[in-house]
């Protein structure tokens, strides 16, 4: 491995085998929360899971927690999603079914707070807070005992909820203290903005060029060839919705492999002051494998100049020093079996990962370019430093049916204690809620 800043290649290796999740920092008991890596993880509960409110105006529903044995504001949020699954943009588009029962809280809405803000329930219940208080336990293998929240109805007094991320529509851009996405005003399936403010040096600078992605498709015996990229996908904004906790954003995008074959697309973004999550679902009406020989896609977010910062996945717990050289062996950087990289330098520490649905059976490989002279057109600036992403394999093998997929961006405010691997275990670990009887 090479030195940096005279670190010796003993104490870097030390340090990045922490960074993997492999070192002694994975393997502590998991008595209490491990704040950097829950915080930025959000709670959904739909009211198929909180029945006792579900035919109830929104309006009538608040969100506490019990501090100091006493019941406090709980920020919170709720949107409403339509027969067909996806959030209700604010203002209505003909594309967009609206919701069953508007401004009622029927079983696919959702209730959303956060991770970090929830606590042990109260011994005791105060009289009058409400017309009908709900207590819902929560339960996860980091916290013992339990934390409890508590849905009030009527609530005698409804303190305004704190804004934790914000839109500005006319530049397609949403916001939070510690990081910022932006969308192509030509293509609003595609960011070419991010903005993460811990970044040393770069606290306020747009870090990327764009998300490019890119598919390869072969037919006739691989006897022809089509490539497609970013710019060949045709995509409108259907619209979204801007509440104090998380952005939605619902795109529409027709994508066209090969010709005559059209798949309509659908595009959820949600963002939370410290996350980015991308849903991605489609049908394919027929299977892909009378169409063509071989379908690969690359999604890859292309960095315009992180050097000083060091990329890790669960396989490559050395990592990737970023400095404008492609070593031999970064050259094949492996994902091994988590879908993720860690980005961890220069005051930050994020992670970017993806995933598909159960029934999406696809072969995952790394992408990535430590080059400041490397030309991926089309782009606006030349050069990856990094370019890094995900290489899937195998869509020829897809057969009819309803898909998805998932991209997430999470920035940290810390590094986080089980290292890398430690922080997606974590970040994906279950939730169980279970709503008890109404007090």
């Amino acid at each position: 491995m090479r030195e940096r800043n005279g670190i010796s290649n003993l104490c870097k290796l030390l340090v990045l085998t922490i960074v993997a999740g492999v070192g002694p920092a994975a393997a502590q008991s998991r008595q209490s929360i491990p704040a950097t890596s829950l915080s930025p993880r959000p709670v959904v509960i739909t009211g198929k899971q909180v029945s006792g409110v579900t035919g109830l105006p929104i309006e009538s529903i608040s969100l506490a927690r019990c501090v100091q044995n006493s019941l406090a504001a709980l920020p919170f949020q709720i949107d409403e999603r339509n027969a067909d699954g996806y959030i209700v943009p604010g203002q209505p588009h003909p594309s967009v079914k609206p919701d069953e029962q508007p401004g009622i809280f029927d079983d696919n809405d959702e209730i959303v707070f956060m991770f970090r803000e929830i606590t042990p329930g109260c011994e005791t219940l105060p009289e009058g807070i409400a017309e009908k208080v709900i207590p819902v336990r929560i339960e996860s293998e980091y916290f013992n005992p339990p934390r409890y929240i508590y849905v009030l109805v009527n609530a005698a007094r409804k303190p305004p909820v704190p804004v934790y991320v914000r839109h500005d529509p006319v530049r397609d851009r949403t916001s939070s203290p510690f990081f910022e996405f932006g969308y192509d005003p030509k293509n609003a399936a595609i960011f070419d903005h991010l903005v993460i403010s811990q970044i040393r040096g770069l606290e306020k600078a747009n870090i990327i060029d764009r998300l490019k992605v890119r598919i390869i498709s072969r037919a006739v015996a691989d006897l022809i060839t089509i490539r497609l990229n970013e710019d060949h996908l045709k995509s409108t904004l259907y619209g979204y919705r801007a509440g104090p906790l998380r952005v939605s954003r619902l795109v529409n995008v027709v994508l066209t492999p090969v010709p005559g074959f059209t798949i309509p697309v659908t595009v959820e973004t949600t963002q939370y002051d410290r996350l980015w999550d991308a849903r991605v679902s489609f049908t394919l009406p027929r299977s892909l494998t009378a169409l063509m020989s071989s379908q690969e896609m690359f999604f890859i977010v292309d960095f315009r100049d992180l050097r000083g910062t060091t990329f890790v996945t669960v396989a490559n717990p050395q990592g990737a020093v970023i400095d404008g050289i492609t070593q031999d062996e970064e050259k094949q950087l492996n994902l091994g079996a988590e879908h993720w990289f860690f980005i961890t330098g220069r005051g930050a520490n994020a992670l970017m990962m993806m995933d598909t649905s159960p029934n999406l059976q696809l072969k995952f490989r790394a992408d990535f370019v430590d080059d400041a002279t490397y030309a991926n057109p089309p782009e606006n600036v030349v050069g990856g430093l990094p370019s890094a992403g995900f290489h899937l394999t195998g869509w020829e093998q897809i057969r009819s049916g309803s898909y998805w997929f998932f991209g997430r961006f999470v920035t940290l405010p810390g590094f986080p204690e089980d290292g890398g691997a430690g922080w997606y275990q974590a970040f994906n670990s279950p939730i169980k809620t279970i709503a008890e009887p109404a007090r």
